[in-house]
Order: structure tokens, then sequence, then C-alpha cells
């Protein structure tokens, strides 16, 4: 069995792809004053390896963002104070017999 922890930050100026629709951002009047998106993830997992033909693995992880861009309903975008997503995944991954193979996650 192996543990794992992890802990990332990052920036996001106005003018970066920001996910919404999917392109990449224009300073433009309506956004030029927003703030920065900032990100912060922190996770924690384990994977265990059963009789080396299975792999099953878990993780908790929790993601802050502040000053994430938001639409403002009239075309414009806006920052959102804070937005927090918790998750699990669970994953699984090899051989139950020579012929069978096994793959999932959730």
């Amino acid at each position: 069995m192996s543990l794992y922890t992890s802990y990332g930050t990052s920036a996001n100026p106005p003018g970066a792809n920001s996910g919404i629709g999917g392109g990449t951002d224009q300073i433009t009047m309506t956004n030029q004053d927003l703030s920065p998106e900032r990100s912060r993830n922190i996770e924690v997992g384990a994977k265990w390896d059963v009789m080396e033909r299975l792999s099953m693995n878990l993780a908790l992880f929790q993601t802050d963002k502040t000053n994430a861009r938001v639409s403002d309903g009239l075309g414009g975008t806006i920052n959102a104070e804070h937005q927090r997503v918790r998750g699990v995944k669970v994953g699984t991954a090899g051989n139950i017999t020579g012929k069978w193979s096994i793959f999932g996650g959730y």
C-alpha cells in the first residue's frame, strides 16, 4: 500500500482561459478590473496493489477558489467571492483472471 498527499496553488488572471464557455478570455471593458482567480487544492489518498494483479485507489480532495469568474447573467463576467468543491474518488484496475480485466472509477 502507498499513501500520498498533494497540495497545489494557482492563479489565473483575466485574459487567460477561465473555463467559462471553454474558450480563451480576452481583456475587455467588462473584465479588465477583475481580480485574478486563485485556487488551492489539497488531496490525500491511498493505492493498494492486491496480489500484484489488481490496483485499488481511494482519495479525498478539496479545492477552494477565490475570485472565481462567473457570468453576471447579462453577458458579462464578475468575481464571485468563494467556491469550494469537496469530493471522493475511487478506482480499480487490473486482472481478475488470466483472461478478464477490470477498469473502473467514480
